[in-house]
């Protein structure tokens, strides 16, 4: 059965995260099935400052400039919130474990890292806990 290379694209960010296969639709063998975050369409190439999103409306690639990393404070002069902190933090983490070829790549060690991290920070939006857990890895 050979597969359509296809492009994945976050479903928060649409930013560009990887390439996989699509199968032949089993119904309709001259179609395959592309998930909602993926596009036959292949990203254009970014400089090393820039990052390739997807535009769901226009159905087609973009580029702009790659978000700076930000910094969440964790301490009492915070403007954030800690469960605003962590909040923040599963949504740019959300690729992660959404994300079944990044996740299929991680090794059960990494992914049992992950999970508990990902819990530890709903404990934090859910006034279980009052640290913000850092990720190793």
């Amino acid at each position: 059965m050979e597969r359509l290379k296809i492009y994945m694209f976050d479903t928060t960010t649409f930013f560009y995260i990887g390439e996989d296969g699509a199968y032949p639709d089993p119904m309709d063998p001259n179609n395959y099935l592309i998930p909602s975050n993926g596009t036959a369409t292949p990203p254009p190439k970014v400089d090393k400052d820039q990052v390739a999103y997807y535009d769901p409306i226009a159905q087609g690639w973009g580029v702009k400039a790659k978000p700076k990393q930000t910094t969440l404070l964790t301490s009492q002069s915070s403007q954030l919130s800690l469960q605003e902190q962590a909040k923040q933090i599963l949504s740019t983490n959300d690729f992660r474990w959404s994300n079944p070829i990044k996740w299929n790549s991680y090794t059960d060690e990494e992914r049992q890292k992950l999970t508990n991290f990902y819990q530890q920070l709903v404990d934090v939006v859910n006034g279980k806990s009052k640290t913000i857990p850092i990720l190793n890895f």
